[in-house]
Parts: C-alpha cells; sequence; structure tokens
C-alpha cells in the first residue's frame, strides 16, 4: 500500500455485538446495514482509500454470512483472507489474526471512522512504539483503530481473555509502549441502537448517502430530506417518512409516522408510529403499533395491532407481541398470541414466521367459521409460499368446505375470482415476506365484523369443525380465472386508444408482462403520454402527464366514480375515503354507498363488477384510460372538475367507552359522526372493532395539511386524558 509498505490490515468482524441486540440475533454487528451497505463494505472501502492490498478478516459469530456478503457485493482491489476466532477476546483475535506478521493495523467492524488511515501510519513509523492508536475521547480512551506490534503480547497470557481496547492499549500509554493520535473528522463507535441511529443520521446529514433507488412519486406521503429509500420500496399515501430516516429494499410503508430505520422487507401498517427506533428485515407491524425511542423490532417479528414498545425495548427475532399490548422489558420469549385479524384483513398465523402447520390451523379455524359444503377461494402471493398454501387447502378441505385454487395471484385476481365464483370469501397467503395470510371478499372489501369474530373465537377455542372423510371438500383448480381476468380487462379496453399513449411501472414482474399485453398494442405513440405507478400489492395506482404532473390514486377513483354515476351505476367505497367521492355523487345524482368491512350493504353493489376500480389499481388505470380514449379528453380535462385530496390517519390508544366518546366530541366540537371540519381539511374519529383504541382520520387539499391537522386532533385528544 502507499509506495508498496509491507503493512497488511486486520478487521476483526466475528463479534455478537450483544449490546446491539436484537439487532445482531441473526446477524454480526459487522452486517449492519448503513444506508443501504453493510459497515464490513464501509470497512474495506476505507482500507482500499488508503491504499491497502491485502486484509485478514477475523470472523466468528455470522461467518458463512460475512462469506456470502462478499462473494455476492465485495468486488473491491484488497486481496482477502478469513481467520476463524470465534469464541476470542479481541486480543486473542488479534494475535490469532497476525499469522506471521510483525504488526499489521487492526480495525474493528463498528466503527465509522473519516481520519485518514495513512496517517496514522506515518505517526506509527516516526515513534519507536509497540502501539499506536486513535483516540476520540477526551480521556484519551483508544478507538478501534490501531497498529499494533508482535512485541505488545510478548509478556501476555494468550489463554487469559482481554480486549485490546479496554486492557492493552491503556496499560501501553502508561509503560510508554504505544501512543495515542487525536482523532480527525467524524468518528462513532456502533455499539448500540442508539449509535447505530446516530451514525446514520450523520451519514444522511453530512456524508451525501441520501438516495432514492426506488422510481416512484409516492404520492399522499411527506417524506423528508435526507433520507435513505431503496430499491422496491412501497410508501403509501399518508405515510410520513420523517429527514434522517431509512427505508431499505423492499420495505412497505402503508402509512403512519417512521422516523429511524426499517429493514429489508419489513411491513409497517397504517397508525403506526416508529420514534427513533430499528424495524430489523422482515418484522411485521399491524396497524397502530407504537415504537418507542431506541427499541429495537427483531428480524422476522410480529407487532400486533395497537401493541406499545417502550424506550429502549427488544423484542427478539420471531417473536411476536399479542394486540394492545405495552411493554417495558424484552422479549426473548414468547408463546402462541392469540389469532388476530387486524384493520386490512391481514392475519399473522400466530406471530413470528410462518408454517405449514399454523397455515393448516388457521384454514381450519377459517373453513369452521364458513358454511360447510361452501366454498372458499385461495391464492398464493409468492414461490416461496406454495407449501404454506397446499396447507391452507388441506385445512379448508378437513372442515368440509370446497376450495377454488387460482394459484399464484395477487389481491385484485384474488378478490375477481371471489366476485366471479360466488365464493364465501378469499384467502392469499404469502400476503408479505413473513407469509402471513390475507382474508378478502367480494368487492375487495374485508369479511363481515361477525364472521371474522367467529374465526377468532374458533381459534381461541379450538372448536374446529371436524368433517367425515366422504364429506370433506374438494380442490378445483381454477387458475384459468387469470385470463379470465384478463378478458374483462380486455373488454373495458378499445381496439386501438385515441390521443392516448400509456406506460405502466410496477415491479411485479407478472403484472408489468400483463400490462404490456394490455396497452402497447393499443398505444397511440402520438397521443398524451400518461404514466400510471402500480402501488406493490396491485390494488391501487397514481398517474403522471406532463400537463396534470403526478395524481393520487384517491383522485383518479373519485374521477372514475362520476364516470359510472353518469351511466346510472352505483358505487362502493370504504368509509375513510375522502369526501371528494361524495362531491361526485352529488354533482352526478349518484348512489354511493360507504362500507366498514361489508356491512349492511345490497350484495349486488358488493359484487358488482363495476367497482373493481375501487381496489384493482390495474382495473382503474384501464378504465381511466378506456374512458379519455372515448371521450377524445386529456387526463388534465377529465380531472378539472376532482378537488385534490389527501389523506392522513393516526391511532391514539384510548378505550373508546361511551363516556370517553361523549367527552372527546364535547371538546373537540364533533359532530355526532366524530366529524370535524377547519376551512378545507376534514376529519373522522372512529373507535377500532374492538374498541380498544380510536384512529384519527384526516383529509386535505395538501398531504402536509392533512397530517398536521391529524396530529394536532390526537395531542388534543391525549391531553384531555392527561
Amino acid at each position: 500500500m502507499n509506495g508498496g509498505t509491507y503493512m497488511k490490515a486486520v478487521v476483526l468482524c466475528g463479534g455478537r455485538g450483544e449490546r446491539l441486540m436484537p439487532m445482531t440475533d441473526r446477524r454480526p454487528a459487522a452486517l449492519l446495514r448503513l444506508c443501504g451497505k453493510e459497515i464490513l463494505l464501509f470497512t474495506l472501502e476505507m482500507l482500499e482509500k488508503a491504499g491497502f492490498e491485502e486484509a485478514v478478516l477475523a470472523v466468528g459469530y455470522g461467518s458463512e454470512q460475512v462469506e456470502r456478503l462478499l462473494d455476492e457485493k465485495y468486488s473491491g482491489k484488497i486481496k482477502l483472507h478469513m481467520i476463524n476466532t470465534a469464541g476470542k477476546s479481541t486480543v486473542q483475535a488479534v494475535r490469532t489474526a497476525m499469522c506471521d506478521e510483525t504488526e499489521i493495523l487492526a480495525v474493528e467492524c463498528n466503527c465509522i471512522c473519516t481520519h485518514p488511515l495513512d496517517e496514522i501510519i506515518k505517526v506509527h513509523l516516526s515513534h519507536d512504539t509497540f502501539c499506536t492508536a486513535l483516540t476520540y475521547d477526551t480521556e484519551n480512551k483508544p478507538a478501534g483503530i490501531y497498529i499494533v506490534k508482535r512485541e505488545l503480547f510478548d509478556s501476555l497470557n494468550p489463554e487469559r481473555p482481554m480486549d485490546m481496547t479496554e486492557d492493552i492499549i491503556p496499560e501501553a500509554v502508561k509503560s510508554g509502549e504505544a501512543v495515542l493520535l487525536d482523532g480527525k473528522g467524524y468518528y462513532k463507535r456502533i455499539t448500540t441502537p442508539e449509535a447505530f441511529l446516530d451514525c446514520q443520521r450523520h451519514m444522511l446529514y453530512n456524508e451525501n448517502m441520501s438516495q432514492r433507488l426506488t422510481e416512484n412519486n409516492f404520492s399522499g406521503a411527506a417524506i423528508g430530506e435526507p433520507v435513505y429509500i431503496g430499491e422496491n420500496v412501497s410508501v403509501m399515501s399518508g405515510s410520513v417518512i420523517e429527514s434522517g430516516s431509512v427505508i431499505d429494499n423492499n420495505a412497505v410503508v402503508k402509512g403512519g409516522k417512521v422516523n429511524g430505520y426499517v429493514g429489508i422487507g419489513s411491513v409497517v401498517s397504517e397508525r403506526c408510529d416508529i420514534n427513533s427506533a430499528v424495524v430489523c428485515r422482515g418484522a411485521v407491524l399491524d396497524s397502530g403499533v407504537k415504537c418507542g425511542e431506541y427499541s429495537v423490532i427483531g428480524e422476522k417479528a410480529h407487532i400486533a395491532s395497537e401493541a406499545v414498545i417502550e424506550k429502549g425495548v427488544g423484542i427478539w427475532s420471531g417473536k411476536n407481541v399479542e394486540k394492545g399490548a405495552r411493554l417495558y422489558e424484552n422479549v426473548k420469549r414468547s408463546s402462541d398470541s392469540r389469532l388476530v385479524i387486524d384493520e386490512n384483513g391481514e392475519c399473522s398465523l400466530w406471530g413470528g414466521e410462518a408454517t405449514a402447520q399454523k397455515a393448516m390451523l388457521f384454514a381450519l379455524c377459517a373453513a369452521s367459521a364458513a358454511k360447510k359444503g361452501g366454498s372458499i377461494v385461495t391464492a398464493y402471493g409468492s414461490d416461496e409460499s406454495f407449501l404454506l398454501k397446499q396447507a391452507l387447502d388441506c385445512g379448508i378441505c378437513q372442515a368440509g368446505v370446497n376450495v377454488y385454487s387460482i394459484g399464484r395471484a395477487g389481491i385484485s385476481e384474488l378478490s375477481y375470482a371471489v366476485n366471479r365464483f360466488g365464493g364465501e370469501f378469499g384467502i392469499l397467503i404469502g400476503a408479505n415476506i413473513s407469509g402471513h395470510a390475507r382474508l378478502i371478499s367480494a368487492g375487495g372489501m374485508l369479511p363481515d365484523e361477525k364472521l371474522l369474530d367467529r374465526i377468532g373465537s374458533i381459534a381461541d377455542d379450538r372448536a374446529y369443525r371436524s368433517v367425515g372423510l366422504s364429506q370433506m371438500g374438494c380442490v378445483t383448480d381454477f387458475s384459468a380465472v387469470r385470463e379470465i381476468y384478463v378478458a374483462e380487462l380486455e373488454k373495458i379496453l378499445p381496439d386501438r386508444f385515441k390521443g392516448v399513449n400509456v406506460g405502466i411501472r410496477t415491479y411485479d414482474v407478472k403484472k408489468a408482462t400483463l400490462a404490456d399485453r394490455l396497452f402497447h398494442g393499443r398505444n397511440d405513440i402520438d397521443g398524451e403520454r400518461i404514466i400510471f405507478n402500480l402501488s406493490a400489492d396491485g390494488t391501487r395506482v397514481s398517474a403522471y402527464s406532463e400537463e396534470t404532473g403526478y395524481v393520487m390514486w384517491e383522485k383518479l377513483v373519485a374521477m372514475y366514480a362520476g364516470v359510472c354515476f353518469e351511466k346510472g351505476l352505483a358505487v362502493a367505497l370504504p368509509e375513510n375515503f375522502p369526501s371528494i367521492a361524495d362531491t361526485a355523487a352529488e354533482v352526478h345524482c349518484g348512489r354511493l354507498y360507504r362500507y366498514e368491512n361489508n356491512a349492511d350493504i345490497a350484495k349486488d353493489v358488493a359484487v358488482s363488477t363495476h367497482n373493481m376500480f375501487a381496489y384493482d389499481g390495474l382495473y382503474l388505470a384501464s378504465a381511466v384510460t378506456s374512458y379519455l380514449s372515448e371521450q377524445g379528453i386529456t387526463l388534465q380535462k377529465a380531472l378539472c372538475d376532482v378537488p385534490d385530496a389527501y389523506t392522513s390517519s393516526r391511532f391514539v390508544g384510548i378505550t373508546m367507552s361511551r363516556e370517553n366518546k361523549e367527552k372527546i366530541f364535547s371538546e373537540l366540537g364533533c359532530s355526532a359522526e366524530g366529524e370535524i371540519t377547519m376551512g378545507k381539511t376534514h376529519a373522522v374519529i372512529r373507535p377500532l372493532r374492538d374498541k380498544k383504541g380510536i384512529t384519527v382520520f384526516a383529509e386535505s387539499v395538501s398531504c402536509e395539511q392533512a397530517a398536521a391537522f391529524c396530529e394536532d386532533i390526537t395531542s388534543r385528544i391525549k391531553g384531555i386524558f392527561r
């Protein structure tokens, strides 16, 4: 390095990082990710920048993961060797990794440092000592970067476990055998979740690490800067991503507020509040979860709805937290929780990682709540969940209910199949990275509350229905429904578009192929260029054109609802859909139904295929495109009478008794329906199904105003009960 000097580097990357637990429950501290890159890769870049050509990696805990990372991601110039130092102290690890070298530069791989390494070498060569170490501490405590000669270890007992920075270097400084060098620039030793987040924020604010690798407008979401958003990320309308946060690859944020780190493939549901916390990869947070300052949700852990994780509490990997729990201590062990189906119809399969046994038990519960001899439509969401789907089908049949299997599909296809075949409801297994299930009813809605409660009661009491062999249900292959679904989309599209040139953006390869089949050959290449962006689950879509800019899903739905009203068709939309749909109904004298868990809605409205646009993003894109082509108008013209609407929501953990309801409505000046209006901003207060909390929904002409109004109402409600 630097003119061919002989020195090699030793990287200590085998530590478990006990104080970081449960962040390091399943991987070494060196493989934690900062702004999309593992700490080990930062360390190797630092060595390469200083001119090192060879390094020894002292691995231990998670050595196979380290090796895999290097094979997949490291393409630098340093020649790397690995030596296993599992169970050894830092002193023993350095001695072992030195091999035959007389002196080395050692870097403990939990440090992020900007001090030039070549300066450390120059200082070391100018002193006749056994050690030169960086220090950033006012008390001259050594940092985790130092140069050592073999002689430093000559008088030490090799069997005695000691720490380089805590024991050896301080003693060497006292005896004159070591020199401390005051470090320059930034330094952080990542030994706690707090230090991890501090380092993350430094990189975003000071090291130009802010990026957005997902090509998405994230319409309706409020995203502060700087942030890091990885690849294939979905941030849905109403979400608030605060500055200094990281949303890693394939993560989904469905709403609520995020301040901290959301790991690869994690799911953060509506009304969650992540307050300077860490959500590790594959974890699932159901609606209304609150994570306190420096709390950690371990890998593939599941936190059920409305749970509160207090400051500094860790939930170990694969563990689950019950609905509404409030935790002040770490969760390292957990028993099976109650079966909980949240406000979106998602079920965690008793928390933790999904298994075939859990899938079969869930199927028994769901099918036992359905009519004997009836039918349930099933699908699986990813190749990894195929075996879960087989277990699901077996459980349904065992309870005397038939299965209409449509194979691999998304929510849109499943909803269409339930409509088409008249199943009692549909189940998508493998709805997210943890293999959880999702229930859907006709019209893309949830099954009614009574059915959901019945499924939960059957699970609690283990009161599964048991039938004889002759009465078991059977599985019928209805995978052809996908082609019928495509035919339904093609039916609403003209042979050729007039004045419209459409593009569809999605990370779902199958959806992309289908979109190309539907639109490419029909496009008018000289027409208005409109780009539709499908959401991660395919249920929503936003649009962009040069004339309109970005157009949110809610506005597109309201516009097409007006088209339906003009044709004399009724429309059913969720209760919390913005009031712009009511405006459209008034203008066009249309029939608009509002639903909550499919309660009290006429069946003909719930199952009508014309309502597919409300829960199927691709159908909505097709319907809007067809309308523009048929009318010969631009998207701007079609939207001119539709007001803007942005939504936001928050959860408040207060029991909604009659007394509390009256107190809240009186103090806030709500209507009898829990509505509050201030200028162009409108809010609704709604209790949860189990009355263990309330949700505040707000809508306005800007996402900032909606979020601010939501926060204001939430604060005022909390103030009433202080």
